[in-house]
């Protein structure tokens, strides 16, 4: 069995012919059989340097105080993700206009790991598989954006059900 590990740029199915893919899209409406593993929650992360620096303050106040940290998502305009975490979360005011923009959320996360900046990514994948602690979740607020991580692959024929139809004489 090959196992090939590619991260194009960009969300949706694969890009090429494969048996398995492990995809980060909103749900899509595809041939292939797709299951949820999990719905991304994109939440604050940051250093605990910057937690404990700005411990006291409410959510809109530590934004102001910190780098803002963004992934660049395909075909999304540039600061998408904490335009949509601001409106959610009930903050109008936050300049959220600003920060780093990087092109994957590892880059995004190794950046805050080195005590720079707030960014916004899914928990599951960077927070609870960190058991050293180098980055924490600073507030309980999180972006529901409707995407998730999907396991697609192509049916199989012998997977398809049979039906039978019968009538009358």
């Amino acid at each position: 069995m090959d196992i090939d590990l590619i991260s194009p740029y960009g969300v949706g199915p694969p890009l090429g012919d494969v048996d398995v893919a492990v995809v980060y899209s909103k749900p899509p409406v595809t041939d292939l059989v797709t299951d949820l593993l999990w719905s991304v929650r994109p939440s604050l992360l940051c250093h605990p340097s910057i937690a404990t620096k700005h411990a006291g303050k409410d959510l809109a106040a530590f934004i102001e105080a910190n780098e803002i940290v963004h992934v660049r998502i395909a075909d999304l305009p540039r600061h998408h993700s904490w335009s949509q975490f601001v409106r959610q979360n009930g903050i109008p005011t936050a300049n959220y206009e600003r920060g780093l923009v990087f092109d994957t959320a590892v880059l995004a996360v190794q950046y805050a790991l080195s005590g720079q900046g707030v960014a916004l990514c899914d928990i599951h994948l960077f927070c609870r598989r960190d058991s050293l602690g180098r980055l924490v979740k600073p507030f309980d607020a999180s972006l529901d954006d409707g995407y998730g991580i999907t396991s697609s692959r192509i049916p199989k024929p012998w997977a398809t059900p049979r039906s039978r139809c019968s009538g009358p004489g």
